[in-house]
């Protein structure tokens, strides 16, 4: 069976909500890995942790953050939308990852106002292309659509469709 792995960052909770709806499915096609990431120099503060994202600084990841992920052949990456960009946590995570050359990727987000998804995917898209990986179709998820798990859910099959081809 082919492995995936799923690594995400969650604030709030609703990424994580996403990825749990994401790992259902993965798990009918997939021998699927989770990976939830904590940066350890986080700001409590939504200023704060704006302004990192938005100036793109690094987070320190927890020790036991896996990192090397050759084993998979399938490897999903998501966040919530911030300051126009991808969280710190993942930011980091996608520049100190390894074996994800000719990988696909499954890059998917959650937003509120949907103002700085497409700008959140080009930048996740640039940090994996840099490393020789493969982003494919994105999974865009709004958080108010998280309270419908079967539209999630069959957004999901949509894009999991295109990783099938």
């Amino acid at each position: 069976m082919k492995k995936a792995i799923i690594v995400y960052y969650s604030k709030s909770g609703n990424t994580a909500k996403l990825g749990d709806l994401l790992t259902q499915e993965m798990k009918q096609h997939y021998e699927t890995h989770i990976q939830s990431l904590q940066a350890t120099d986080e700001s409590e503060s939504f200023f704060g942790q704006a302004v990192r994202a938005l100036l793109k600084r690094r987070a320190r990841l927890k020790p036991q953050t896996r990192v090397e992920l050759a084993e998979y052949d399938l490897i999903c990456l998501g966040t919530p939308v911030w300051a126009f960009g991808p969280a710190p946590a993942l930011r980091t995570f996608m520049q100190v990852c390894t074996g994800v050359a000719n990988k696909p990727i499954l890059n998917f987000v959650t937003y509120g106002s949907g103002a700085g998804k497409n700008n959140c995917i080009s930048q996740m898209n640039e940090l994996m292309t840099k490393k020789g990986a493969r982003p494919g179709t994105p999974l865009l998820i709004q958080q108010f659509q998280l309270y419908n798990p079967t539209k999630v859910t069959d957004s999901i099959r949509k894009v999991l469709d295109e990783y099938e081809k």
